[in-house]
């Protein structure tokens, strides 16, 4: 079951492993962004855009930042989503 991912701590939770995790944008409700995301070791967020496998490596503030990242916005307005039950 999907559940939604609401703040960065969230994000870290889910990527303390540092293994590939799938999660979404939802976006109108009806369409998804799928994108893979890992930290790693240094608190570096990969991120693989899956439309076209191409790769992002973000810090945690580029993460958050929406003129870098589409996934901070996405946080923010609940519509970040992880397909795995991680709480």
């Amino acid at each position: 079951m999907a559940q939604k991912i609401e703040n960065i701590e969230e994000l870290k939770k889910l990527c303390n492993d540092e293994q590939s995790h799938d999660c979404y944008i939802a976006i109108a409700g009806i369409i998804r962004s799928s994108k893979s995301i890992s930290m790693n070791e240094d608190g570096t967020f990969s991120v693989i855009n899956k439309i076209d496998d191409s790769e992002d490596l973000f810090t945690e503030d580029e993460l958050l930042n929406p003129e870098k990242s589409l996934i901070g916005k996405a946080i923010q307005n609940g519509q970040f989503h992880s397909y795995y039950n991680f709480k």
